[in-house]
């Protein structure tokens, strides 16, 4: 199956390359260390997603042949122990996800069965920022058919947040992303309305809401904040029904 073989070489480059290490502190001297195992974090992520979306549409498609029915509870067993041990990167956990993975390379699976992925479409949007918010928006819907949730709330906040801030040069040809970039949807929002845009009802709210979902995802808490897929979907949808009131053609 290509996304255990895929999973596998992401896990066997992280062990090669030694980012998760137990015995290693990374202090703030090897930022460029530490951004490596975060994007490394990332990818085994969004490669044990599309494995788990894999088995799961595996699971739910019409067999016949026995083997490979028996295969396919083999993996999601295997799966549900993975996701365990890569709950927390480390070394040790890295090397058992490894070895449990490697006989599934050898499993005959069936073919043909593909999953069904979500498009979104965008409404206008201003030349200026058009080329920007289309990269962030394909990232956010690959994130979304990864199960990577936790990525699309904070991609979707940042895609609000380029377009405040051209709504706001819109209307006041200042540029706040010089003097001001790190202003918040929350202050973008009232310094808007303080130049006499008028929000449709509930605009503000849709974009307050997006805001907190992605504070609960960034910032560390006692209890982890898991988004579901549907608080996924509900925020992309959101997002794009306040680009198209903030961009009315």
């Amino acid at each position: 199956m290509r996304e255990v073989k895929e999973l596998i070489n992401k896990i066997e480059l992280a062990i090669h390359k030694d980012l998760f290490s137990s015995k290693q502190e990374i202090k703030k001297i090897f930022d460029y260390k530490q951004k490596e195992r975060e994007y490394y974090s990332k990818e085994i992520d969004i490669s044990l997603n599309k494995l788990k979306n894999k088995i799961l549409t595996l699971t739910l498609a019409k067999k016949s042949n026995t083997d490979e029915i028996k295969n396919i509870n083999e993996a999601s067993r295997v799966l549900e122990k993975v996701q365990e041990f890569l709950k927390v990167k480390s070394l040790s956990s890295l090397q058992k996800s490894r070895q449990l993975l490697l006989p599934l390379l050898n499993k005959q699976f069936p073919t043909n069965v593909k999953i069904k992925e979500r498009k979104f479409v965008l409404p206008h949007l201003p030349v200026e920022v058009s080329s920007e918010i289309r990269a962030n928006f394909y990232e956010t819907e690959k994130c979304y058919n990864s199960s990577c949730f936790r990525s699309v709330l904070m991609l979707c906040a940042k895609i609000l947040e380029i377009a405040l801030h051209r709504k706001y040069f819109d209307l006041t040809s200042r540029d706040m992303l010089e003097k001001a970039p790190d202003l918040g949807l929350g202050n973008l929002v009232k310094r808007i309305k303080d130049q006499g845009f008028e929000f449709d009802p509930g605009l503000s709210n849709q974009i307050s809401l997006i805001n907190q979902l992605r504070i609960y995802s960034v910032h560390k808490k006692q209890q982890p904040f898991e988004p579901t897929k549907a608080q996924a979907l509900a925020t992309i949808l959101y997002t794009l029904d306040t680009l198209k009131k903030l961009f009315k053609a």
